[in-house]
């Protein structure tokens, strides 16, 4: 029979067979990294510990961590190991005793999931950390390392992590000011706000579900196409707003905006607004300067009399000197209007573009860039990560060195936003 033993949850169930490997001392980058790859492949086994949704999440991260990322649901309880199976068959019925039995094996089967599970990633740890920022973890008699993953995880951010207030401070500013056109996926919105989260889990400031919930809700209040979806969002019951439950509200919003068209179309509309502001500007301008009709009584077969061209000290400026500084002053005014229109729709276009192939300030941005800015660096295995491809350590078949960013030659795509 095959028992959970048997399961090879590395190769077979894990999300990152290899954790991305860390070269050199840690750093606040790496470990962020190393810890969202562990978390992925902790949830990856099914398990009905934790409100039975999110594996043995509650396996890698603290108490007040887990609470924290899954507000609202039962704590994760470790199972202890229940022994052998010690029965008392004095009164007993048949069913009781086959009832016992079968809580005993399962009792079994899920104590021993949880301890493969902590200690298949215990071992990727060991595998993608050098050897002596582990050596303080270990036990001095038997070197062995009997921590717990989050023990580990605390002992390197505390030690080799370090996130300033002032830099949580201006992460949080760069979401809150995130800029970016409404046919722009809403999961790039959560997935930077997470991001953030955890990096502030970090810098011992951990954000609420309350919070992260505001910090989005503001950004969909700038784009006047979600206002049906935040008027919906208002009318739910208070229980309801979780923030799973947020993130799916607005992928369904997102959704059936984009089947309709609705995303493009209001772009398209704002834009010809501006150009159409633009246009009137250019009329204004050119009925402007337009010359005057000849007067229907004066006689245009003779010729106008033509002013004195010898100056004089006590000449006074003729009336058409004074016409012209009129029509100079008028014409600045009508330029500056236009320049100022213009300049509308420069910020606008630059910051509202829907055009895929263009290089737009948010897309131009994310397109090359990791989910936070500590991943800068490609892989041929590992994606965007905190090394480059020639100095991999943890190479798959056909790992090639020379791949970069703008030419991975066929590799990993992990953490590109395209």
């Amino acid at each position: 029979m095959t028992t959970h033993q048997d399961i090879d949850y590395k190769n077979n169930v894990f999300e990152h067979p290899e954790l991305s490997r860390i070269v050199g001392e840690p750093n606040t980058a790496t470990l962020i990294t190393l810890q969202a790859e562990i978390r992925d492949n902790a949830q990856a086994v099914q398990s009905i510990l934790g409100g039975g949704e999110h594996g043995h999440l509650g396996l890698v991260c603290t108490p007040a961590a887990y609470r924290a990322l899954i507000p609202g649901v039962d704590a994760y309880i470790r199972p202890t190991n229940p022994g052998s199976l010690n029965l008392v068959t004095v009164g007993l019925t048949q069913y009781q005793l086959a009832q016992a039995r079968e809580e005993h094996r399962e009792s079994t089967r899920l104590f021993r999931e949880v301890l493969n599970v902590e200690r298949t990633i215990v071992q990727q740890i060991v595998s993608a950390v050098e050897p002596k920022y582990l050596r303080a973890l270990r036990q001095p008699s038997t070197h062995r390392l009997q921590k717990t993953i989050p023990q580990i995880l605390e002992h390197l951010f505390e030690t080799y992590g370090d996130v300033t207030p002032q830099d949580l401070r201006d992460l949080t500013l760069r979401v809150e000011n995130l800029s970016y056109p409404p046919s722009e996926p809403v999961d790039t919105i959560f997935a930077e706000i997470d991001d953030l989260a955890s990096i502030a889990e970090i810098a011992s400031s951990p954000i609420t579900a309350a919070q992260k919930i505001n910090m989005a809700y503001l950004l969909f209040q700038k784009k006047q196409v979600y206002k049906s979806a935040l008027t919906k969002w208002d009318e739910k019951p208070s229980y309801e707003k979780t923030w799973d439950e947020f993130k799916t509200h607005f992928r369904t919003a997102y959704k059936a905006l984009r089947r309709t068209g609705a995303l493009t179309i209001r772009e398209t509309l704002e834009r010809d607004e501006v150009m159409n502001m633009v246009t009137d500007g250019v009329n204004q301008v050119l009925n402007s300067y337009r010359p005057p009709s000849p007067s229907l009584s004066q006689d245009i077969s003779t010729p106008s009399t033509t002013p004195s061209l010898v100056a004089t000290e006590e000449c006074t400026p003729s009336v058409n000197s004074t016409v012209s500084d009129i029509t100079l002053q008028s014409m600045q005014k009508q330029i500056d209007l236009m320049q100022n229109m213009m300049q509308q729709m420069y910020q606008f276009t630059q910051q509202n573009s829907t055009d895929s192939s263009s290089n737009t300030r948010y897309t131009n941005t994310k397109a090359k860039q990791p989910r936070n800015q500590f991943q800068s660096k490609y892989c041929w295995t590992h994606g965007l990560c905190h090394h480059h491809s020639k100095d991999c350590r943890s190479k798959a078949d056909g790992h090639k060195d020379n791949a970069t960013l703008e030419n991975r030659m066929g590799g990993s795509s992990k953490n590109i936003v395209e």
